[in-house]
């Protein structure tokens, strides 16, 4: 290689500049994405009651929209968590699930779970973490 480089100078020179031309031209077509587009397939939901004790939400809450909202297709898991005047629900789809229909989805679930009924009805906070 060393014999090459000192026989044909001009050669090495060319092919140099070839090089750093491409790479050059690589650069400035390159785009940068800061913020790939990525579908995370997660909705949670936030149910506000307030005045309610932790054991309230979860028996009057909790337990009955994890077991009315786990019936939606695409649903992988549903995790509950109950504190004080509040359910939070994560729900995770499967990777491959349209999460705006899923969205309808639930809202017609809740729509179901909440017709006919005379006595209260907490607040529901929907939440798609790319969506806020």
């Amino acid at each position: 290689m060393e014999k090459f480089s000192v026989k044909k100078p001009f050669t090495v020179l060319v092919a140099v500049i070839m090089v750093i031309m491409l790479g050059l031209v690589s650069v400035q077509n390159m785009q940068t994405n800061l913020l790939p587009n990525v579908n995370t397939p997660y909705l949670m939901v936030v149910t506000v009651y307030p005045g309610a004790s932790p054991e309230r939400v979860e028996n009057e809450v909790s337990d009955v929209m994890e077991s009315a909202l786990g019936t939606i297709s695409g649903v992988k898991n549903v995790t509950a968590t109950s504190a004080e005047n509040y359910s939070l629900l994560l729900m995770e789809f499967e990777d491959d699930t349209d999460m705006n229909s899923a969205v309808v989805k639930l809202h017609q679930q809740q729509t179901v779970q909440q017709g006919g009924s005379d006595h209260f009805q907490p607040a529901k906070h929907l939440h798609d973490p790319l969506h806020h």
